[in-house]
């Protein structure tokens, strides 16, 4: 009766690892699979992936249909959203100084409402028009961030929704409506939709 000799560690498979050989490299052993497309992987080529998505399956999403507009997508929603977050800390102060300045007017007419009572009018109306600017601009700089990682595409659908909302300042609305068609078309492409569902 022979004794079978142990694997040596060298030649074991590690647990969890992947058997087979690389679908690149057909040379060496999988260690690794890509998540989408499910080809096995050798070690340096498991090194390249993204996310667990492989380098042809990256580079075969990045190159299609709009995907290549989404880096750029997400630096000017990031500066849209910025621009829209100081207008709207602008209309915070503003709001605050034309609240405090009116309540100390007198009523000129003996029937004119309380300088009190325009003082909140006043505040509340720049405080509506605040958030309307506040909301999406928050929304827009924490999707542009996202999206350079193609992470959180429902973050970006909802941040080029709510650009609306800056309708209640009237100063970014143009852009705001004009990076909401762009981002609409990009985010819901169906190649970008795809290389979002890959991360």
């Amino acid at each position: 009766m022979t004794i079978e000799p142990e694997p040596s560690p060298s030649s074991a498979v590690p647990a969890g690892a992947v058997r087979g050989q690389c679908a690149r490299h057909p040379d060496r052993p999988a260690h690794l699979t890509c998540k989408r497309c499910g080809d096995n992987l050798c070690a340096p080529c498991g090194e390249e992936r993204i996310d667990g998505v492989c380098k042809s399956c990256i580079e075969l999403l990045s190159s299609r249909g709009r995907v290549w507009q989404v880096q750029w997508l997400a630096v000017v929603t990031m500066v849209h959203g910025g621009l829209l977050l100081l207008w709207g800390l602008g209309l915070l102060v503003s709001g605050a100084y034309m609240g405090f300045a009116m309540g100390g007017i007198e009523p000129t007419q003996p029937d004119a409402p309380p300088p009190e009572f325009m003082a909140g009018v006043m505040s509340g109306v720049t405080l509506f028009m605040m958030l309307g600017q506040i909301i999406p601009g928050i929304l827009q700089v924490a999707a542009g961030y996202y999206m350079l990682s193609f992470r959180y595409r429902a973050l970006a659908i909802a941040a080029y929704l709510t650009g609306v909302l800056s309708i209640t300042g009237c100063y970014c609305l143009p852009t705001a409506i004009l990076l909401g068609i762009w981002g609409v078309f990009v985010v819901f492409d169906k190649d970008v939709a795809a290389r979002f569902d890959s991360v």
